[in-house]
């Protein structure tokens, strides 16, 4: 099985460990990045067949990322992970997908499912998310009981 490489930018450690436990457990090539400052050289560096983007960037256009990363490599998916409760409207979601987004989705870790079949989707069309991976992987990282 060929391993595609995913670009995280993620900078909450929970919901950055979250998630790359759940791609590596489907055999996708996960690097996590805290912060957006080197994003120009890392997606020049490494080149990745997507990109996730759970970074709120303060004070500052938030689709500034999704823009760089479709102006290098128009073909790349950017899936924008969106920090919030209650669910995207559809006249926000248009624009967001306007910025250069490939799609929208909650930053929800227990509904993450979602977010790996929505990768699957798009990097391995018509393939199913691996349930037991998944939680084989998620059984690794609980603490062993007492």
């Amino acid at each position: 099985m060929r391993s595609e490489k995913i670009l995280l930018f993620e900078n909450h450690t929970f919901y950055s460990n979250r998630i790359r436990t759940g791609l590596f457990s489907q055999g996708y090539q996960v690097l996590c990045h805290g912060d957006l400052d080197r994003l120009d050289e890392i997606i020049q560096s490494e080149i990745p067949y997507l990109v996730i983007i759970g970074i709120q960037l303060e004070g500052t256009d938030p689709y500034l990322p999704t823009r760089y990363c479709q102006a290098c490599y128009p073909w790349m998916p950017v899936v924008y992970l969106a920090d919030r409760s209650s669910p995207v409207e559809p006249l926000e979601r248009v624009q967001i997908l306007q910025q250069g987004c490939t799609d929208v989705l909650l930053k929800r870790v227990d509904r993450l499912e979602i977010l790996l079949q929505r990768v699957h989707d798009l990097l391995r069309p018509g393939t199913l998310v691996d349930r037991r991976a998944l939680l084989r992987a998620y059984a690794e990282e609980m603490p062993a009981a007492l």
